[in-house]
């Protein structure tokens, strides 16, 4: 005699392991995804502070009366929020000023060079942004 037991509901070994591998697939795409995001925001975030303190820079320059030729270098500190800050150590660069008078022109050339270390994937690449711009020799001087 047979003994019917019905129907039995429920996943086989092979659906449920199928299913975790397709969950865990997605889990270490997904966190992939998060990882170089947030490295894109960090790059993004440095490059706009340094636009940020190089136009300062710039906008300093033109307060003051520039030589003829020079070549300056600062280490530059920035805190969380982009402001230049000599003892913050979040954000570290090296801005270097170059200033140029073009043979026969009533203007000087200066360009501001920022560069600073990202971290990618435990390997240091370093990066770098600049802003150019010309200031007139006989620009009235802002107060």
């Amino acid at each position: 005699m047979k003994i019917k037991t019905g129907s039995v509901a429920g996943f086989t070994l092979t659906e449920v392991i199928v299913s975790v591998a397709l969950l865990v697939m997605v889990w270490v795409a997904a966190a992939g995804i998060i990882i170089i995001s947030k490295m894109g925001t960090s790059v993004a975030k440095h490059k706009s502070q340094a636009v940020y303190v190089m136009e300062k820079t710039i906008e300093t320059l033109r307060q003051t009366v520039l030589p003829s030729s020079s070549t300056t270098t600062t280490t530059v500190n920035i805190d969380t929020k982009g402001v230049p800050d000599p003892i913050a150590n979040v954000f570290t660069g090296t801005q270097t000023v170059y200033v140029t008078t073009p043979a026969g022109m009533p203007y000087k050339q200066v360009i501001v060079l920022l560069s600073w270390k990202e971290i990618f994937f435990g390997k240091s690449k370093t990066m770098s942004e600049y802003c150019g711009t010309f200031i007139a020799s006989n620009e009235p001087q802002l107060n």
